[in-house]
């Protein structure tokens, strides 16, 4: 049961990095969602998304492999 809470939580992770690569990627492009009036701002809360969605497929084959 341990084990399987933890895979949730990885696919948890992974899931708010890629929602949070789509929400400002639309903010960015299309400008739906309300507007950020700094660029700089905007890309740095797009980029994020990047390493948080790693985070999470690193600790997600790190658990698989664990459960082997």
């Amino acid at each position: 049961m341990k084990s399987f809470l933890e895979i949730l939580g990885d696919a948890y992770v992974i899931f708010l990095g890629v929602l949070l690569i789509y929400i400002f990627l639309t903010i960015e492009v299309f400008g739906y969602y309300g507007g950020e009036a700094n660029a700089v701002i905007r890309r740095v809360e797009l980029f994020s998304g990047v390493p948080i969605t790693a985070l999470g497929v690193y600790l997600l084959a790190k658990d698989i492999r664990r459960l082997k």
